[in-house]
């Protein structure tokens, strides 16, 4: 197949991507709805998928790609940024730690077994992404993938276009098979899967955690780590067992067992005083997780319900004031996330809404039933 015709049979979607946040929280949680529902309706190689944008896009596709790479194969950033407005005045510990989560720079080496094409018009008036990539790259001795439109500002020459299609084209057409050697930097447990390989422990959330697992040799599957305390390895298709493998993390070696015709599909392990052990996850103990590791935004980040207060506050001020943050925040949804709060009164709570959905209980223990039914068993 020639490069027009791959080009032809090109679907092209543009998810909202829940308005102007580039791709963050609820915005990345439309992306990878959007791949679903598109999947659905079309016959979409999940192997071919490409992540570009420009602009408010571009600095969602810098997001997301050093982020949360699969499933795509590809990422084209377009000008965008790449780190947060400089703060006024002091800042916070804890507002320095949530940078890690929008600061790119940091997750440069997330990049480097990607496919990466970034772009930027040359008399493009904001050139932070490109100055602040280019100077993370070569810290590490890579030159940052770059194609520049050189007779232009925020926009894409014809000439700058056609090299991408290209360079997309050549991506469609290359090996796209596991690779043998992964590695992943992450500060956040949300974010980290990559490939074969996904963090579920970290010594600290909100503090960089990095991990390579290379598995070059058939015989030998070697882990370096620093920062983090529990991941898993499922098996890549150019392998088919763990057992009778000899596996090193971090130069303290353990051998998996075959256990009779039974194989390995996925092994698990944990650092508990400064040992590596394999074991089943628990997922039953109250534990800083993949999907329940914070901070609180993650829960507008799938599905959520408020559930408001049923009877009145013995304090009227108090009142007040949660009438006013309800309220707030319904319309704050409504204005920044282009969508309409679910809302549940106490009483029509079922079961599956609590297994389904994050809630958001407003009030206190004397006006809504369900605060005043956990009350005795939080903090959780």
């Amino acid at each position: 197949m020639g490069k027009g015709e791959e080009l032809e049979q090109t679907l092209v979607v543009f998810p909202y991507g829940r308005m102007s946040n580039s791709y963050k929280f609820a915005g990345a949680r439309d992306v990878f709805d959007v791949l679903d529902i598109v999947e659905n309706d079309y016959p979409v190689d999940r192997d071919s998928v490409i992540l570009a944008g420009f602009s408010m896009g571009g600095a969602g596709v810098w997001h997301l790609g050093a982020h949360r790479q699969d499933p795509f194969v590809a990422f084209h950033p377009g000008a965008g940024f790449v780190k947060p407005k400089e703060p006024q005045g002091s800042v916070l510990p804890w507002q320095k730690r949530l940078d890690t989560m929008f600061e790119i720079a940091p997750y440069a080496e997330n990049f480097f077994d990607a496919n990466l094409l970034a772009y930027i018009g040359k008399m493009d008036r904001n050139q932070q992404a490109r100055i602040v990539m280019e100077e993370a790259f070569q810290e590490f001795g890579h030159d940052l993938p770059l194609v520049t439109g050189a007779t232009i500002g925020h926009s894409y020459t014809k000439e700058a276009a056609a090299e991408i299609a290209d360079w997309m084209s050549s991506v469609w057409e290359s090996d796209r098979s596991d690779p043998l050697r992964v590695v992943w930097n992450t500060a956040w447990l949300q974010f980290g899967k990559k490939d074969w390989l996904e963090v579920f422990g970290l010594e600290q959330q909100g503090r960089f955690g990095r991990i390579e697992a290379d598995w070059s040799d058939p015989d030998l599957l070697r882990v370096k780590s620093t920062g983090v305390t529990g991941f898993a390895l499922s098996l890549p298709e150019q392998r088919q067992s763990f057992s009778d493998v000899n596996i090193e993390i971090d130069e303290q070696k353990i051998f998996l067992i075959r256990n009779g015709d039974e194989n390995h599909e996925k092994v698990t392990f944990t650092r508990e005083n400064q040992k590596w052990r394999l074991r089943v996850l628990d997922r039953v103990r109250l534990q800083k997780k993949p999907g329940l590791q914070g901070p609180i935004d993650d829960a507008f980040s799938s599905r959520f319900l408020f559930v408001p207060p049923s009877s009145a506050e013995p304090f009227e001020m108090a009142e007040r004031w949660i009438d006013f943050e309800y309220q707030g925040a319904v319309q704050r949804w409504r204005d920044l996330m282009q969508g309409e709060v679910i809302v549940k009164e106490a009483g029509r709570v079922a079961a599956q809404d609590i297994s389904d959905s994050h809630l958001i209980l407003w009030g206190s223990p004397d006006s809504n039933p369900i605060i005043k039914k956990i009350a005795e068993s939080l903090p959780v």
